[in-house]
């Protein structure tokens, strides 16, 4: 009892973490949660406050790391490099702009934070001279993504393997030949994140744990964990996001 009481309670605070980062009004979620646990009442309100806690952990969080005086850059999106520049959407002094790096830099990832020289043009800054750079936590997950991307070019043409990418995991397609012929064609949803990649997964997963000596609880805490590791692969992409809150409830 104690050791499930402890996973929905992580679950949870986690689940806070998320709805707090991606939603204005994740605080709505908590007659949902109450109303999922309303049997035992007393769980139910442990999970609500754990909910909370976890809105309220990053609230606490952002407003340490992101002060004024840091002058931080926060990297938020990658986007198609330029000829000459990788281009990025992030945040300066809360201000969205799309941001602009020359290729002898190391790539970028979402949540990176960096210090830099640079010029505001508009709504466009221009990456002079970089001089740090503060790793997000989820950098290993996308250097992995750009490892896959890698095989794919690898055994596939340059076309193909954009192709490939987004039907997978909604891999960012550069050419814009491709972009318009699919567009044209009506096939441009083809390769967009849907919550229907994440499902094939999840399904994948729990037939696997069919064949593995591993208790149903331990098989749900590793598919909510994959679950969460596809949605920062995909870049926190919504419609994933959405898919694996709906998938994380069915698997508790």
């Amino acid at each position: 009892m104690i050791p499930n009481i402890f996973f929905f309670s992580s679950f949870f605070f986690i689940l806070g973490i998320f709805l707090k980062n991606y939603f204005n009004l994740w605080f709505t979620f908590i007659p949902l949660i109450f109303l999922l646990f309303l049997r035992h009442k007393f769980l139910a309100i442990i999970f609500c406050l754990a909910f909370l806690l976890g809105g309220g952990y990053l609230t606490i969080y952002q407003n340490f790391k992101t002060k004024p005086s840091d002058n931080l850059i926060i990297i938020s999106r990658e986007f198609p490099s330029t000829d000459y520049f990788r281009k990025y959407l992030g945040q300066f002094e809360n201000k969205n702009y799309f941001i602009y790096l020359p290729y002898y830099y190391d790539k970028l990832y979402p949540q990176d934070r960096i210090k830099a020289v640079f010029t505001i043009v508009e709504n466009r800054i221009f990456i002079q001279d970089l001089f740090e750079v503060k790793k997000s936590i989820y950098s290993p997950i996308y250097k992995f993504r750009d490892y896959i991307n890698s095989l794919i070019d690898k055994n596939y043409s340059l076309a193909t393997s954009e192709i490939v990418g987004g039907i997978l995991y909604g891999r960012e397609i550069n050419d814009k030949d491709i972009r318009e012929n699919l567009k044209k064609s009506g096939l441009s949803h083809i390769t967009a994140m849907s919550g229907y990649n994440l499902i094939v997964l999840s399904l994948f997963i729990n037939r696997l744990f069919k064949f593995l000596p591993v208790s149903f609880l331990i098989s749900n805490i590793f598919t909510i964990l994959i679950i969460l590791i596809f949605i920062i692969f995909t870049g926190f992409q919504s419609s994933v996001i959405r898919a694996g809150i709906m998938l994380s409830l069915i698997h508790i």
